[in-house]
């Protein structure tokens, strides 16, 4: 097995993809000839020197009209995604809602395609409910609930939608913390993001944290009173079975892949409309049957996403590829 890492295009600006995109061809072409197969992990790094490869599709948010897919992205995936469906000898998706959007775009993917969902690490399980690691992220009043959220800080995530949910909860939620866990895409949607949440009305009940380790996100999820993930679009929604494998209760959007990791073990809102999104986070603070339903199912729901059987499918994929059966 080879292990190669491909530099993204844009790894030093748009004025130098091509000279970027040239050394990753280059490299490209030392490594064919030692490879049999090749996995390429995201279609941004499609080595179209390699003679057999395989590629894993995210997402198809590049094909979407929305603000928040980046120009870049657009023009990316317009020009290159259909030669990179018809070359690749087998396609992974990582979930049926990312599958169906490719097969209703691309049908010669049909027979080619495996799903093959992400999962929450080993790490990711129930803590011990010991709220004093709070005090190192400077949460000095570690005994009041908090809602958590975990994500980039990017539009697509709807983290103003979550900001202003969380700014209008009735005044008996007033005793609960919202914590914003994510680190900070680079650009002016970022920046205007991080303005929205500095100037929030509440903003000494906000705790905006952008580097935390696994273990520490493990205890962030296991004591929290609820998980809100609204994202406008999610190819896969990793978070929401971290914390669901956390013991944590969940509001997911209603959407895209979300709904199909989410429903049946967790609270589902409308993204775009206010009152269904506070009234998701409000039911989590005050209904602690809800809470308790929720996180059985939840834990439930996480043990039917292991690494190990997409590592199972994977390695079928392989086999496809080689003509294996």
């Amino acid at each position: 097995v080879i292990k190669a890492m491909f530099p993204h295009p844009r790894l030093l600006g748009d004025a130098m993809t091509g000279p970027v995109q040239a050394i990753a061809s280059l490299s490209g072409m030392v490594l064919a000839g030692q490879c049999d197969l090749f996995h390429c992990t995201n279609p941004i790094n499609f080595p179209s020197c390699m003679p057999r490869v395989v590629t894993t599709v995210h997402d198809l948010i590049a094909f979407r009209d929305e603000p928040w897919v980046t120009p870049g992205s657009k023009r990316y995936y317009a020009k290159n995604l259909g030669r990179i469906v018809r070359s690749s000898l087998v396609l992974f998706a990582n979930s049926e809602y990312t599958a169906g959007e490719l097969l209703g775009r691309f049908p010669s993917a049909a027979g080619r395609l495996l799903v093959t969902p992400l999962a929450a690490g080993p790490w990711f399980a129930p803590g011990e409910k010991d709220r004093a690691f709070l005090k190192r992220f400077g949460i000095s009043d570690c005994e009041r609930p908090y809602l958590l959220t975990v994500g980039e800080l990017q539009r697509r995530k709807n983290i103003s939608g979550m900001l202003k949910a969380f700014e209008s909860l009735d005044h008996r939620c007033d005793d609960v913390r919202f914590v914003i866990i994510g680190q900070v895409k680079d650009g002016a949607m970022s920046k205007d993001i991080l303005k929205e949440i500095n100037g929030s009305p509440k903003r000494d009940r906000i705790h905006l944290l952008h580097t935390v380790s696994n273990d520490d996100l493990a205890l962030f999820y296991s004591h929290a009173t609820g998980f809100v993930f609204y994202s406008f679009f999610e190819g896969f929604g990793l978070p929401v079975i971290e914390a669901m494998a956390c013991g944590c209760p969940v509001a997911a959007a209603d959407n895209s892949s979300l709904t199909e990791i989410a429903k049946g073990a967790a609270l589902l809102v409308d993204e775009k409309n206010m009152d269904s999104m506070r009234d998701g986070m409000e039911r989590l603070i005050e209904d602690e049957g809800l809470r308790n339903d929720l996180r059985k199912k939840g834990l439930e729901r996480a043990k039917g996403y292991s690494w190990k059987r997409t590592a199972q499918i994977t390695y079928r994929g392989y086999k496809m590829a080689h003509g294996i059966a």
